[in-house]
């Protein structure tokens, strides 16, 4: 009579876990964020009035005596508990490898339509990740309802 009560349990025991790995794996998020650095005279800003759910308009501004690089290629994190955690994409996504130049002392607008690739972003803390000169820069932005 013992054996079948351990039996049951430990089947239990599995069917739980089985169901716990299941739902964390379809989590909106692909891991820990990877970390950003900063470029001196460079920045990033969210255009006012631009942003939306699906899509917003930044702002590159290099303020170096230097051409800088940059490409149409982004990621968004979202923070989670004060941790930056990558968004899950909805597919694969193939970026176009378009070098885009901006010029020292002046700078470049760039649409991002993130709807296709991650879908509508949810109310929260969001920042949207570059690669400029070969570094990972960011600009943080809020999605509200």
């Amino acid at each position: 009579m013992k054996k079948k009560y351990i039996i049951i349990i430990v089947i239990l025991l599995a069917i739980l876990t089985c169901i716990f790995i299941l739902k964390n794996n379809n989590s909106k998020f692909a891991g820990k964020a990877d970390s950003v650095s900063s470029i001196k005279g460079v920045s990033i800003s969210v255009k006012e009035y631009t942003l939306a759910h699906t899509d917003a308009v930044i702002i590159i501004k290099n303020e170096t005596d230097s051409d800088i690089e940059t490409g149409t290629a982004f990621s968004i994190d979202k923070e989670v508990n004060g941790k930056w955690m990558k968004l899950k994409t909805k597919h694969d996504t193939f970026w176009n490898l378009v070098s885009i130049i901006i010029p020292s002392n002046s700078s470049r607008e760039l649409e991002c339509n993130w709807e296709d690739i991650y879908g509508k972003l949810e109310k929260g803390t969001y920042r949207l990740v570059k690669e400029i000169n070969s570094k990972r820069i960011a600009v943080e932005f809020k999605v509200k309802d």
